[in-house]
């Protein structure tokens, strides 16, 4: 072999190991971490994960929120699935305005899962009968605005009212309150089998809370299965003191405290205020 060859050899040989190392480098980086290349998350969501506090301004108030209780956290100007970031991760810390996030949290101590004993409690709820609820909070772009709340009420029962509505979603209110809720329910029976339709598989009953001059302060949807986690979805904001509205999910056994969840909650969220002027 001339010189010249083995120096070719040499060159090539150099080459190919250090295109071996560094992808051995890359790999064992990855393992490291405990990911591979493909499954690494979005720099959102390292960010997300990455803080014990999450910092931000919600309904127009500053905040500073435990991690345990910022789950999916979502900024104005977060990218959607498909979109770049608007602006660099640093320029978040502090002052973005949240846009959406949730936590689960136990009714009615209102501890969330901060401790080994709260999570192996939560981890090993019982759906008929937990206590454990899920909340979730819309504010800037996710929120519709002061008395968003009453125009939920309001479109919705139009709509379920209306003649024009078809079994089981033409609805009628009932004469009576059920713990000091509005009650409005399926009406009619199916022609098909004599069974009301309130007990239809998809049938839900709705429950409007007015204050004292009439105004919604509440709207919440149950669903009819005879089951004992049956769910409810209950609405409500946190004007004037946030621009912010509220959702949370609970079984219907817990519907007769719905008044001091929605209180409980409002005290939680409003606790996250920096000034905790509340």
């Amino acid at each position: 072999m001339t010189k010249k060859n083995l120096w070719i050899v040499a060159g090539l040989m150099l080459m190919t190991g250090l295109v071996l190392y560094a992808s051995c480098h890359r790999f064992l980086c990855s393992r490291e971490i405990g990911v591979s290349e493909k499954s690494m998350p979005s720099p959102v969501v390292v960010e997300q994960y990455a803080r014990k506090t999450v910092y931000g301004e919600l309904g127009g108030v500053p905040v500073e929120i435990p991690s345990l209780f910022a789950e999916y956290v979502e900024h104005d100007g977060d990218p959607g699935w498909s979109e770049k970031i608007a602006e660099p991760q640093s320029a978040r810390e502090r002052g973005a305005k949240l846009a959406s996030f949730g936590f689960s949290i136990r009714y009615p101590d209102m501890v969330g899962k901060d401790s080994p004993a709260h999570l192996a409690d939560y981890k090993n709820r019982k759906i008929g009968s937990t206590t454990w609820i899920r909340v979730g909070i819309n504010s800037a772009r996710m929120y519709s605005g002061s008395g968003s709340i009453g125009r939920l009420a309001e479109n919705s029962l139009n709509r379920m009212l209306s003649t024009s509505s078809r079994p089981p979603y033409q609805y009628k209110k009932l004469s009576y309150k059920q713990y000091g809720l509005n009650v409005y329910v399926p009406k009619g029976f199916d022609a098909e089998n004599n069974v009301p339709y309130r007990k239809h598989k998809d049938a839900e009953d709705v429950f409007v809370g007015v204050d004292s001059d009439g105004g919604v302060i509440s709207y919440i949807k149950c669903s009819n299965r005879p089951i004992e986690s049956a769910p409810c979805e209950h609405h409500f904001d946190l004007e004037p003191k946030m621009h912010a509205d509220v959702s949370v999910s609970y079984r219907r056994g817990m519907l007769s405290e719905w008044r001091e969840i929605q209180e409980s909650v409002t005290r939680v969220v409003l606790n996250f205020s920096v000034t905790k002027n509340n």
